[in-house]
């Protein structure tokens, strides 16, 4: 077959390291804001150029494959396990390619990565009042002296005083919010985190091969048998 080619777009490019960097620097600045902001903004940036190589070392290798695809490669399509269809291999290399390629795709995953983000924030905020109400229980419990010494060290607090204890905690929210995003991935939590050019690729797939069905999908590559003529 033909090499296929994949058009560089500089514009969604440079949009995609800009939104990603920026994301990053968002994160970062709070948990670095005794140390000003040009070093969240450097690690900021690199991880905005890292995500880009990535992007674009996908692209360059599902480029490569639908070149070395045979055109008549095919594969069954699975939905709940249960066969529905097939599809030539290099249309469904190509419909990921077109995935990548929408800008659609690339707003839409950001809205699932701010909600998903939030979604565990919001667990944060529950999280973090809840862990310091408890330390205060059990230290009322194991050494009522020594909560009594630290709630008066806070009701002498000055103003400077509490902008570092609004600092620490919001430090403290931020190490809960990675334990919960850890523990989301870890153990199967579902805070509605989706790969939303997998669902645009499995989506395209169903219209191509006319199935309304819902559902896991997965492939199987197609074995073809070739009939021998029996004997009269």
């Amino acid at each position: 077959m033909a090499n296929a080619n994949y058009p560089v777009n500089s514009a969604g490019s440079a949009a995609f390291l800009t939104t990603v960097s920026a994301f990053v620097f968002a994160f970062l600045v709070p948990i670095c804001s005794a140390d000003g902001v040009i070093q969240p903004a450097v690690v900021a940036v690199l991880a905005g150029i890292f995500a880009e190589m990535s992007r674009r070392h996908v692209v360059r290798k599902l480029v490569a494959s639908l070149n070395a695809t045979d055109a008549d490669a095919a594969l069954d399509v699975y939905i709940n396990g249960a066969k529905v269809g097939t599809i030539a291999s290099a249309d469904v290399i190509s419909l990921k390619l077109d995935a990548l390629r929408e800008p659609r795709n690339y707003a839409a995953q950001l809205a699932n990565i701010i909600g998903f983000s939030g979604r565990g924030a919001l667990v944060a905020l529950v999280l973090v009042p809840l862990m310091l109400f408890w330390t205060c229980v059990v230290s009322a419990w194991i050494s009522p002296a020594s909560l009594q010494t630290a709630m008066s060290m806070i009701a002498r607090l000055q103003p400077a005083d509490l902008a570092r204890a609004a600092t620490q905690v919001l430090f403290l929210a931020q190490i809960v919010f990675m334990l919960v995003i850890g523990t989301s991935f870890s153990f199967g939590i579902d805070l509605g985190l989706t790969n939303v050019f997998r669902s645009a690729v499995h989506r395209r797939i169903r219209l191509r091969i006319n199935c309304a069905s819902e559902g896991p999908l997965h492939f199987s590559p197609t074995t073809r048998t070739v009939g021998r003529v029996q004997p009269a």
